[in-house]
């Protein structure tokens, strides 16, 4: 009973940290679509207003490749071929 807890509560982690993981990205293509659309509308009036929004995004990018980088391989990797060793060494008992 104590290794189903278990299980269902390490599983509800990871439920979260993928739909966190999943947001992020949606984000990430959210941001790159918005630059193809104003890059497309070609407003040349506002060409101040283009650059300082661009970099803005660039910036964001930036921040959520960081991010899931971090997230993905500081933290979803150890964690997981940990997970699958103690799998296996609880399979060999």
């Amino acid at each position: 009973v104590r290794h189903k807890m278990t299980l269902e509560k390490c599983l509800t982690k990871y439920q979260l940290l993928f739909r966190h993981l999943f947001h992020c990205k949606l984000v990430e293509r959210d941001l790159g679509l918005c630059w193809l659309s104003e890059r497309h509308r070609g407003d040349q009036k506002s060409r101040r207003s283009f650059c300082q929004s661009h970099l803005v995004r660039q910036k964001m990018l930036c921040f959520l490749h960081d991010m899931l980088n971090f997230i993905t391989i500081q933290v979803v990797e150890p964690n997981w071929r940990k997970m699958e060793r103690k799998i296996t060494s609880a399979r060999s008992r």
